[in-house]
């Protein structure tokens, strides 16, 4: 990792110790040299899933007591960028990302002492992998519009649903499935339940290759009277929403501004290279490719704010919703620039992730700015 490589000098995590960001950027350039078509893959190669277990990078974030680097989610979100820029491969940096969140959030807040001892050091390792299932097929993760159900047997729950879009879902032994547990005052409770890969009435299928954000795949389930013991409720029953899901998004949000701020920076020396040595042909470029080198160093550091704010939080949502509209604007000058020049696959492929990164969650979005914007206007 070259100190003086002006792309990666964007990149700032001033919090993160330097031996983090170093084996992170290891790992994804030997990824890269590994697997040259690696964000294009699918299936995701489990080589990579296991290198990335030896390597200690499944461990970053998660407690040392349990095996892990005991590292922040300053440091997770660092890991990402790097792994994002040195691999060329946001997808990637996506996997390792829930991977994370799954662990140093979900089963470490929220897990039994005999759920963390048993889960988080096979997970720092690699030896295992948690995929978190909420949205549901033509509804998404909207709780109005979630099906699955649990109900209470005199042995445990027996769950019923369908889950879709679920991250990670190929490489999963488990899954922190959500479903609804109750009902109170007309309203919804819904609970987490750990469900084993090979639970007898759960069938998992692979979506396919998605056309962005590759290799992290992406799959459905369906659950078919699946019984589970008490000891499968994870957290607190009926407060999942509240305690899981809307704090998991979030924390994705935030986390996943490290990615792509790794993601623009890849993507800026791309454009830099498919220009050529003399751009001087089509006029305003240097200065455009300087602007946006400044822009993309304020994303990295607007990331780094985000996870250490302790996210989620009101000052990550804030940050998130200008990362969301400076990496619209950094997107749109490089095209500009590269509008009529002949791009190579690996800065095609990098547009069309960093850009179908942008739509993900976008409606809820802007109903937050619309809201954020009501609120100033009611104080003015």
């Amino acid at each position: 990792m070259s100190q003086q490589d002006p792309f990666h000098t964007l990149l700032d995590f001033p919090e993160t110790l330097p031996q983090i960001r170093h084996m992170a950027a290891d790992f994804g350039k030997e990824t890269l040299k590994a697997f040259p078509d690696i964000a294009s893959s699918h299936p995701f190669p489990r080589e990579v899933w296991k290198n990335a277990g030896e390597k200690g990078i499944l461990g970053i974030g998660l407690p040392t007591i349990f095996g892990g680097q005991g590292g922040s989610f300053h440091d997770i979100s660092a890991a990402a960028a790097e792994i994002s820029f040195s691999a060329a491969c946001p997808g990637l940096a996506l996997s390792i990302l829930l991977h994370h969140m799954i662990g140093a959030f979900i089963i470490k807040d929220f897990g039994t002492k005999k759920q963390q001892q048993t889960l988080l050091p096979p997970m720092a390792r690699g030896e295992i992998c948690i995929s978190l299932a909420i949205s549901e097929p033509g509804t998404g993760a909207s709780p109005k519009g979630i099906r699955s159900l649990a109900e209470k047997t005199p042995e445990g729950w027996q769950i019923s649903g369908n889950k879709t879009f679920i991250t990670n879902a190929a490489l999963a032994d488990l899954f922190a499935v959500m479903v609804i547990t109750g009902e109170n005052k007309g309203r919804k409770e819904f609970s987490t339940f750990l469900i084993p890969r090979q639970s007898k009435g759960l069938c998992v299928k692979d979506m396919g290759p998605l056309p962005f954000l590759r290799p992290a795949p992406h799959g459905e389930i369906s659950l078919g009277a699946v019984s589970v013991s008490d000891s499968a409720l994870l957290g607190k029953p009926g407060y999942a929403l509240n305690d899981m899901a809307k704090p998991f998004r979030g924390l994705e949000d935030a986390l996943m501004a490290g990615a792509v701020a790794g993601g623009l920076a890849a993507l800026l020396q791309r454009c830099c290279r498919d220009i050529g040595k003399d751009p001087a042909d089509f006029p305003g470029t240097t200065d455009i490719a300087g602007l946006n080198e400044a822009r993309i160093a304020a994303l990295a550091s607007l990331a780094s704010r985000a996870a250490a704010s302790s996210p989620p939080s009101a000052i990550s949502e804030r940050i998130n919703r200008a990362i969301r509209d400076l990496s619209r604007r950094i997107l749109e000058d490089l095209r500009t620039i590269t509008k009529d020049r002949t791009l190579r696959q690996d800065t095609k492929t990098l547009f069309m992730d960093l850009e179908k990164s942008g739509t993900i969650a976008a409606g809820a979005a802007a109903v937050r700015q619309h809201q954020a914007g009501e609120r100033l206007f009611q104080f003015s």
